[in-house]
């Protein structure tokens, strides 16, 4: 009989991956009562938080997620990773005492840092399927403009979280390899609320292209 055609070996214990994808909670429009800016010596701790200025903000969807993982082949079925990535989202600010046109005042951004383990069943096969699961650190910031100044501030709150899902691997070469992955993000709630939320929990979508290098 004939000879079935040779698979692409992973070539490298390492792996640099860079992955592109989306997730589902959204940041949500929250009503906002924001401060006037007032001289720096006038300011008091009474003061600076009283709601002075009426606005209504409209929260922009999320940009791409964007992130790094970092991986390490431990033997043929398993690999370490350490994962960072990164959403954004605009809030544009319309007084309600009236601007000519709404202005970006605050940024929303969730980070996350997860180390895990990706399992593979199946090996020297072009396509590759795994599950991963993976502990680590979610952090949300939101920083922005006093209304009618200059002065900046900002606030940044972070919880313990997991990831659990699964993906597909194709190597398209013995150094590249590019994939998808589906998975669920749980975390621990904020202390205070970040875009409106003070969780993401929800479902993860990305896609992934990786290079492959060192002790093959």
């Amino acid at each position: 009989g004939s000879t079935p055609p040779q698979a692409v070996v992973p070539a490298g214990r390492f792996r640099v991956e860079f992955h592109f994808g989306s997730i589902g909670p959204e940041p949500r429009a929250h009503r906002v009562l924001a401060e006037a800016s007032v001289p720096t010596e006038d300011l008091t701790e009474g003061s600076r938080l009283s709601p002075i200025v009426e606005s209504v903000a409209q929260v922009q969807p999320w940009g791409a997620l964007s992130g790094l993982t970092l991986g390490y082949a431990i033997d043929q079925h398993w690999e370490a990773t350490l994962s960072w990535g990164a959403l954004t989202s605009d809030v544009d600010e319309d007084l309600v005492t009236g601007t000519n046109l709404p202005r970006t005042l605050r940024q929303v951004r969730l980070t996350s840092v997860l180390l895990g383990v990706r399992w593979f069943p199946l090996q020297n096969q072009h396509w590759r399927p795994f599950v991963g699961l993976a502990l680590g650190s979610f952090e949300g910031e939101e920083k922005g403009v006093m209304f009618g100044g200059q002065e900046k501030w900002s606030k940044t709150t972070s919880s313990f979280g997991s990831q659990i899902g699964g993906g597909l691997d194709l190597d398209v070469m013995p150094h590249l390899t590019v994939g998808a992955q589906l998975a669920y993000n749980w975390m621990s709630r904020f202390k205070e609320q970040v875009g409106g939320r003070r969780e993401y929990r929800g479902g993860e979508f990305r896609v992934a292209a990786s290079w492959r290098f060192g002790g093959g």
